[in-house]
């Protein structure tokens, strides 16, 4: 009997809150490793709170964790919490700044026509945070008195993140499929009808 081995430190998602307190539409710097933390705005603006949602960790233990490394991530979860829906949708950069050179990817949440998570935005977009040989980050734009979280997943957690979305997108493309032949045979049906009715 073959015994399966558990990874005995498995990578896990990390997840930040971001609310934005204020009664203007601001500019966040998230994930910044080397940011100086003033109160809970950690170089943002004030009144824009970020913390830690998973674990026991303080926002700037989880930033100490994410220097001197690369992270790949691979899947992106942007969830409202409360306000604006259009702070889980509006584009962001992932920027990176090594030496005097800096360079940024834009990225376009897009709601999955298949997901049923009207406040869930899942991002698929490939991304790198190089701390390394420079830094990197995200620069997002939140809207007045909102607040979403941002649950990122490593490359290695692609597939758990995936499985339940291919599941429910099967469905829905069953679904449709039953539609689309139901629609069908009624318009058959009526066409036939129509043709002895003629005659």
């Amino acid at each position: 009997m073959k015994h399966t081995q558990k990874n005995e430190n498995p990578i896990r998602p990390f997840a930040v809150s971001i609310n934005n307190t204020t009664p203007n539409q601001q500019s966040v710097d998230v994930f910044h490793p080397f940011c100086i933390p003033p109160g809970k705005s950690y170089g943002n603006a004030d009144g824009v709170i970020i913390h830690n949602l998973f674990g026991d960790k303080t926002y700037e233990e989880l930033l100490g964790e994410l220097r001197g490394k690369i992270t790949k991530v691979s899947t992106t979860l942007l969830q409202l919490v409360s306000g604006n829906n259009r702070g889980i949708i509006m584009p962001f950069n992932v920027h990176t700044e090594q030496g005097v050179n800096y360079h940024g990817m834009r990225i376009l949440p897009r709601i999955d026509p298949f997901q049923n998570q009207v406040n869930t935005v899942v991002v698929h977009n490939e991304y790198e945070l190089n701390n390394v040989d420079g830094y990197s980050y995200l620069k997002m734009t939140i809207p007045a008195n909102t607040c979403i979280n941002v649950i990122v997943y490593q490359k290695e957690q692609a597939d758990q993140v995936d499985v339940p979305l291919r599941l429910q997108r099967l469905a829905v493309e069953k679904q449709t499929d039953k539609k689309i032949k139901a629609t069908s045979a009624a318009k058959s049906t009526r066409a036939t009808k129509k043709v002895a009715t003629k005659k």
